[in-house]
């Protein structure tokens, strides 16, 4: 994992203050602009002119009126959560109802994948971990 953001770090720094960048197009017309010259494609040199352009978290632009805190996106991702949240929890009653009050419990092997029984250890650690999932999901 590190080695993947410093190389992505040394390319980010190296594209900054590269001068040079090549465009070329893709087999499907799509028209690309890299610091490095495609292995077997046509390229051509653009030479870059002016200041590069600033991130975007530093540009001035006004929000939508319905992206500001508490506006009409946070309404519905709210009340989305909740409808998720009401699902997880009847979910998770039912499972713990499901591992109480059944005298057999199957589940499906990952590797035959045909149904097999869960053995008195494994209901005690289902048992636990639905039990966890209603108190995170309906408290």
């Amino acid at each position: 994992m590190r080695l993947i953001f410093a190389m992505l770090l040394t390319l980010v720094a190296a594209s900054a203050t590269a001068e040079k960048f090549y465009k070329w197009v893709d087999k499907d017309g799509v028209t690309h602009y890299t610091s490095t010259p495609p292995l077997n494609q046509k390229a051509s040199e653009v030479k870059a002119s002016g200041s590069a352009p600033k991130p975007a978290e530093e540009q001035a632009q006004p929000a939508a009126p319905d992206t500001f805190p508490g506006g009409a996106d946070a309404a519905l991702a709210d009340e989305a959560q909740k409808q998720a949240r009401e699902k997880n929890c009847a979910t998770a009653r039912g499972n713990l109802s499901t591992l109480q009050n059944s005298a057999k419990v199957m589940r499906i092997d990952p590797t035959t994948k045909k149904a097999v029984e869960i053995d008195d250890a494994g209901r005690a650690a289902a048992l636990a971990d639905a039990e966890q999932q209603v108190k995170s999901f309906c408290n």
